[in-house]
């Protein structure tokens, strides 16, 4: 299967799109895998995309890219390194935390309009 680009339903008026009705579009490759998605609407204003991934499922290659967990690359490692680069994530971990429970304890109060 060669790449194709998803379709772009798109409508002039608003309009009810149940899961049955909704496009279907396959994407993916063998070594992947492949992913059924449910494109309900896809126009320059909105794109209504549900991808068919399982539960906390995520993709980490595809024809376009490869992925790759930072915890697991450390794995691979030899020490001392790795632990040095363990240390290094965890001080990493405890920066992202801070930050989210900073924003957490303050977003309430944020004047972001979501428009």
């Amino acid at each position: 299967m060669g790449y194709k680009p998803s379709p772009r339903p798109s409508f002039e008026t608003p309009t009810v799109i149940r899961a049955a009705d909704a496009v279907r579009h396959t994407w993916g490759d063998e070594a992947a895998g492949f992913v059924e998605d449910w494109i309900y609407v896809s126009s320059q204003q909105i794109h209504v995309i549900v991808f068919g991934l399982e539960p906390g499922g995520y993709r980490r290659q595809n024809a376009f890219w490869n992925s790759f967990a930072i915890s697991d690359l450390v794995e691979t490692e030899a020490d001392p390194r790795k632990g040095e680069l363990k240390d290094q994530t965890a001080r990493i971990k405890q920066a992202y935390a801070d930050l989210s429970d900073n924003y957490q304890a303050s977003k309430s109060g944020n004047d972001i309009p979501l428009n």
